[in-house]
Order: C-alpha cells, then structure tokens, then sequence
C-alpha cells in the first residue's frame, strides 16, 4: 500500500505534469506583475485611469481560477481549449491599448518619439557638451507627434504584401512604443500559456494537439479577418473623406470625421483627419470651433508663425480640453521658441521645421577674444523659461528636460542642473531599453555638480557611470526593482 503511494507520488514528478503545474505557477506570478506601466509623473497629469490599462489583468484573474478547477475535475479538453482562449487577451493586448485608450497611445507613442530626438540629439553633440570652454551649444528644434498611425491608402504599396508587417505594427499596436512600456506581468502570462499547453500534450500526446487546431485555427482566423477588415474598412472611409472634402460636402465630412473617431479613437491625434475636419468645420458652419482653431494652428505652426500657432492652439484647448494633439503642439512651440531664444545671432534663425543646422562662429565660442560680445548667460535664462512652460504643460517631456539640464549649465545653476538629470534617469526607468546617450548625459552633469561641490570621489563615479554604459544598467536595474517593490 506504501509503495503504490509512493508511485503514485512519483508520477507527479513526469514532465507533464512539472509542465502544467509549472506553468500554472508563472501564470499566478503574472498576476502580481504589472503588463504596462507609465511614469506616474505623465499617469496623473493626463488623467489616465489605470483600471483600464490593468483590466486586460483583472480578466486573466478569475479565467485562472476557472482553469485550475477544470484541470482539478479532469475536464482535459475542455482546459486545453479555455487555455487556448486565453491566447487572445494577451496576444490582443497592444490591439486594446492602441485602439481603445487613445490617451495612453499617444502618451506612449509621444514619449518614445521624445526619446529619440532627445538621444540622438546627446549622441550627435556629446563632444559639445563635454567640452564645458564651448558653451554655446547649437540646440536643435523639435516637432509634435503627428499621427498615431501610419496607415494610408494613397501609398501604392498599402495592399502588398510586403506591405503586411506595417498593419500588424500600425493596425494592431505591436510597434515599437508600445514595447517600450511593458512589463513583467504580460510576458510572464504569454509564457505560462505556452508551457501549460505544452504539459498538456506531453501527456495527451501530439493527435490530441492536431484535434484541437481544428478548432483553435478557424476561431483565431475569423477573430484576426474582423479585424483585419475594420481597420481596412476605417481606412477606406478615412480615404473618402478626402473626395467629399475637395467636393466641398463639409457638412458631410463632419458628420463622418465625428463618427470615424468614435469607431476608431485613433484618429483623435491624426494630424491630417483633424485638419481636414477642423477646415469643413469653418466652411460649412463659417465660425471657428475648437476643432477649427486646431486646424489653424496646424496651418500657422507648418508656415513657422509660431507666436500665432500658439495662440490658434491655446483657444482650441480653452474650447476642448480633450483635444489629445494640442499639449503636444504647444509644448513642441515652447520649446522651439526657448531653441530660438537661446541663439545670440538672429540673422541665423532657421524655420522651427528646417533640418538645416547652424554654423557656429568663433565669437560663439568662450575661449576667444570676442566671447565677452555675447554672453550666453542671458540667452541661456530666457530659454530656460520656455522649457520650463513646455514641462508645465507636458510633463516629463524628455526634449524639454534635457534643454532645460544644458541651459541650467549654461547659467552655471550645477544644483538645478543636477535635479533635471535626476528626472531624466528616474525616467529613463520606464524606457525598455533606456537612451544610453542620454543616460550619459545626465550622469554628466551630475559629475560636474559633484566637482564644483567638491565632492571629487562620488564625482568620480558619476564619470564612470558616463562612460561605462554597464554602471548605468546596474543602476536602472535597482530602480527598477524598486518600482516593482
């Protein structure tokens, strides 16, 4: 009696059986995990209700607790084929956030475009701001998220299918801000899915996984053709409203631009579907709305009349606050007004959307007999207080924080310097994976405040740190873990 006790001990211990149990466990654990998560910092200021980024979680949760009495009852095709279900919620998981939480797509799909131009703009001008005698720094204007979503029609290539992998990136949110954001949580449910069913068919045998694809296939493929053919269709309709705009049925492109945003949210901070909405919105009913006053903006903003821009876009926001796009715009103005304020000579000003760069002169530079002509000081306080403005209105805006550490340098404020480089590598924290350069950018400047304090051997690790990207990871990686904590 002992022995068969024993043995019957022993078959727990079979590979299927180390499968399902094990994968059962990870599935639990994905539950404590977080799948998304934003810097609180944007979170509160956008007002974003984390019930919805987390409810894709809270239904995984009893769906669990439901597979585990099957298994539990012996009902064996029954929990293969609920797990099997359980493939969509993850699996449609970046389709929910892209589509459905228009705010926290375009705070996603804003901050890592911010990140971009603010690494790129570290990488390219590191040497600049090294050299502390070169205090001018040439900044570089910036410009807003236009679109959430590339997807366009009028591209000759839209239906090929070379062309497929941009829907599934544009389409069905798999791109490359949405990965920036996840967490633990959501990869641990993918794999703990993948390695139940695989305890499940190590013990039902591989005709039983055959069986089960016949209904799994067609169910998948029927979900995947719905939406494949509303995104299209969306599209198709989005496309048609340019020959009813040109054929001057504003009223009906109103109509179809307020059911369009409803259908698919999206198109809320589509750059060219609010333009042309907010334009038959001032022909059809001949008065400015807010939708109008955006459009305006836009128009004035790509002419460089920034100054106007601003205005345009401030009544648009007093109008309707729930304009997505317009914190983007104006932040974007501030801080190409602060790039303007910080250059001394204004015959080389260039448009806020030229990609030309500026020459520096040697008068620009400090080492010269002619650097007393132009002090960056002042220019470098006058900017300071655009960036500024830019984060009130944009928190967390990496373009704007990393503007305002250099121009903080500029005026010698090594405190003030040293408290933005602290925010920007506490952002960095979210950020997978995070900006190197602009990581060494900041520990940087955290290095020279701990140099003009005197404090020489942390300053020397703050070097480190700037030079050694393998420093900057550890660091980020206990951050981390404390966020997760």
């Amino acid at each position: 009696m002992v022995n068969l006790l024993f043995l019957s001990w022993l078959t727990l211990f079979k590979q299927e059986y180390i499968g399902i149990f094990g994968g059962s466990l990870i599935l639990l654990g994905s539950l404590i995990c977080p799948w998304y998560q934003l810097p609180p910092v944007a979170s509160s200021s956008f007002n974003i209700d984390p019930f919805w980024i987390n409810l894709p979680r809270l239904i995984i949760a009893p769906w669990i607790f439901v597979c585990f009495c099957l298994i539990f009852f012996r009902y064996r095709q029954s929990a293969r084929l609920l797990f099997w279900s359980g493939w969509i919620i993850p699996l449609l998981f970046p389709y929910f956030v892209h589509t459905w939480l228009p705010d926290v797509n375009y705070l996603t799909t804003a901050y890592y475009q911010q990140g971009r131009q603010a690494a790129l703009f570290s990488a390219n001008h590191l040497p600049d701001v090294q050299a502390q005698w070169k205090q001018n720094i040439i900044l570089e204007p910036i410009s807003p998220l236009r679109t959430l979503t590339n997807l366009s029609l009028s591209d000759r290539g839209f239906f090929q299918l070379s062309a497929w992998d941009s829907l599934i990136k544009e389409g069905f949110g798999y791109k490359p801000s949405f990965f920036t954001y996840t967490r633990k949580g959501w990869e641990l449910t993918m794999i703990g899915l993948v390695i139940t069913l695989m305890g499940f068919y190590l013990r039902d045998g591989f005709n039983t996984f055959i069986a089960d694809l016949k209904w799994v296939v067609p169910i998948a493929a029927l979900v995947t053709s719905c939406l494949f053919f509303s995104i299209i269709g969306i599209n198709i309709v989005n496309y048609n409203l340019d020959v009813r705009f040109a054929q001057g049925q504003y009223h009906q492109v109103i109509k179809t631009s307020q059911w369009l945003q409803l259908c698919y949210p999206p198109l809320k901070a589509d750059e060219a579907f609010l333009k042309r909405w907010g334009k038959a919105a001032f022909y059809g009913d001949r008065k400015f709305s807010a939708i109008a006053y955006f459009a305006e903006g836009v128009q004035q903003y790509e002419m460089g009349n920034l100054g106007q821009a601003q205005v345009d876009f401030q009544r648009a926001w007093e109008l309707d606050s729930n304009l997505l796009s317009i914190r983007g715009y104006l932040s974007a103005i501030l801080i190409n007004q602060g790039v303007n304020a910080i250059q001394p000579f204004s015959s080389l000003k260039l448009s806020p959307l030229s990609d030309q760069l500026r020459v520096p002169y040697k008068r620009s530079f400090l080492d010269t007999s002619q650097a007393k002509e132009t002090s960056p000081t002042f220019q470098g306080a006058s900017a300071a207080k655009f960036f500024e403005q830019a984060l009130t209105l944009f928190p967390a805006h990496l373009c704007a924080l990393n503007y305002l550490m250099l121009t903080r340098t500029l005026n010698n404020q090594w405190d003030k310097s040293a408290q933005v480089a602290q925010e920007i590598i506490d952002l960095e924290q979210y950020f997978h994976p995070p900006h190197l350069s602009l990581l060494g950018q900041a520990y940087l400047h955290l290095t020279w405040t701990d140099y003009h304090q005197g404090h020489l051997e942390t300053a020397w690790q703050r070097y480190r740190q700037t030079v050694e990207p393998k420093r900057q990871k550890d660091d980020l990686d206990r951050g981390e873990r404390a966020l997760e904590r």
